[in-house]
């Protein structure tokens, strides 16, 4: 039997081979093994009095060895590198664990998607161009805490968000790097801010986490903006929301009450108002500003009892707590 396995040295050094193409500290082994040679190699070992430790945790074991021995790095469960080691098929694989990368975006355009979208600039876009870049990855993702729309500016602290690097040949410990080019690609309208890398299951966390937001919006009225028809916008505390007409073709058409924190008036004059608004996750402000044709109950427009229209949207904060978490 010991003839099937003098190959774990070649297949070893094969895997090796193929590291050479990227940086790593750390690694695991992972191998396949057909379930014959697994009880052939079990009988195997049991005649010679090997012990009772299972033969592929006994293979991996040994490999592992070989590879610490011949390189110096160290074992770790959430390792940088793979090794995988295919006895069946008689071959060999050296494979990078992705990056995940905690951290925060700023948007300072109205004319940028948050993701990929076809042919259109996206903040996604320029931090995988400048991803590819530092890394040398053969793609990156952007997992963001929610989104605002195209011609939203997120400002302030940023959006917190994750940057999934897929297959990096380079694994720097600093990130400063990565932001200063995401700067450079965007001409400035995107800042990537990195906080520290996490491990994979944040990524569900961020995604699927509620915050709180403040907004700044800059209203149009069909009316002048008397002192009362402002109070009674700011007033506003709670809302029901349908989903909205402009978004129906991609979400469920479901009715929500949404509370709404805080409504200040920054400063007001003619027909024209900028309001601070804090809400809970999941409001539409533009559909609180302008009613949606009754879709969103109160807004601004039943308010103030004239048509009001959102022609300038900024997010100013996520109120995150995650990123205090790691």
């Amino acid at each position: 039997m010991e003839h099937e396995f003098d190959s774990i040295g070649r297949l070893v050094d094969e895997a090796l081979a193929k590291a050479r193409a990227f940086e790593y500290r750390t690694f695991s082994v992972s191998t396949r093994i057909g379930d014959n040679v697994l009880a052939e190699y079990e009988n195997h070992i049991k005649s010679r009095g090997l012990g009772a430790i299972a033969p592929k945790n006994r293979i991996n074991r040994l490999a592992g060895e070989m590879i610490r021995d011949k390189t110096g790095k160290q074992w770790s469960r959430e390792a940088d590198l793979v090794f995988v080691l295919d006895f069946a098929g008689d071959k060999a694989e050296a494979r990078p664990s992705p990056i995940f990368i905690l951290g925060k975006y700023i948007k300072d355009s109205r004319e940028l998607y948050q993701t990929r979208w076809e042919k259109f600039e996206s903040v996604e876009g320029f931090i995988v161009s400048a991803a590819q870049g530092v890394f040398g990855c053969r793609n990156a993702f952007l997992h963001g805490a929610g989104r605002e729309d195209l011609d939203a500016r997120m400002l302030g602290e940023g959006r917190l968000c994750i940057i999934e690097i897929e297959a990096p040949v380079k694994r720097p410990s600093d990130f400063s790097a990565l932001r200063e080019s995401v700067k450079s690609l965007s001409d400035r309208r995107v800042d990537f801010i990195p906080i520290r890398k996490v491990g994979r299951e944040l990524v569900w966390i961020v995604k699927e986490a509620k915050f709180d937001k403040v907004y700044r919006a800059t209203v149009e009225l069909d009316c002048e903006a008397e002192e009362e028809k402002i109070r009674k916008i700011c007033g506003i505390r709670e809302i029901r929301q349908r989903t909205p007409q402009r978004v129906l073709h991609r979400r469920a058409d479901l009715s929500r009450e949404r509370k709404i924190h805080g409504i200040e008036c920054e400063h007001s004059g003619g027909k024209t108002a900028v309001f601070k608004i804090t809400t809970e996750a999941g409001a539409y402000i533009k559909e609180l500003v302008g009613g949606d044709g009754g879709r969103t109950v109160p807004s601004f427009s039943q308010a103030a009892d004239c048509c009001a229209r959102c022609i300038g949207l900024d997010v100013l904060e996520v109120k995150e707590y995650i990123s205090d978490w790691y």
